[in-house]
C-alpha cells in the first residue's frame, strides 16, 4: 500500500464510530498502551485497509498483506 493510502485508511477509520473513543489519540505514543490494545488497533486498520481496497482497487497486488 502506499503512503497516499495508507493515510486515506487511517482518514476513514478516525471517522469510525466504532473507534471513536481513539479521538485526539490517533498521535500517542504506541508504547503506552497494553499488546492487547495494540493488536485491536491492528485489527481495525487491517479491516479498513480490506474495506478500502475491495472499494477503491479490488485488484491490488497488496491485498493478500490485509488478509
Amino acid at each position: 500500500m502506499f503512503e497516499s493510502q495508507a493515510k486515506e485508511v487511517i482518514n476513514e477509520m478516525k471517522k469510525d464510530k466504532r473507534i471513536e473513543s481513539m479521538e485526539g489519540r490517533w498521535n500517542d505514543d504506541i508504547s503506552g498502551y497494553p499488546d492487547t490494545m495494540v493488536n485491536a488497533m491492528r485489527f481495525a486498520a487491517k479491516t479498513a485497509a480490506l474495506d478500502y481496497i475491495e472499494k477503491n482497487i479490488p485488484q491490488a497486488w497488496f491485498k493478500p498483506m490485509f488478509m
